[in-house]
């Protein structure tokens, strides 16, 4: 019996929130996304999964906020 709910990984990384900037920070935050999502790739492989990875800079808890409210608009 289906619920009719989405399961999908949510991974913030800290430090870069969103601030106006010069973009000085860019490689950084992308060297520091691509390593998580090798991770997270590796880590799902060993598991079994396959679940969407959505990755974002910033404060946790809004991430995750942020991530569900979109995808429930998205329905």
């Amino acid at each position: 019996m289906g619920q009719g709910a989405d399961l999908r990984l949510v991974h913030a990384i800290t430090g870069f929130e969103e601030e106006p900037g010069d973009g000085a920070n860019y490689p950084l935050q992308d060297f520091l996304f691509g390593v998580a999502r090798e991770r997270i790739d590796k880590m799902q492989a060993e598991a079994g999964t396959k679940l969407e990875l959505c990755i974002a800079s910033g404060v946790p808890g809004k991430i995750v906020r942020d991530f569900a409210e979109q995808h429930r608009r998205g329905r």
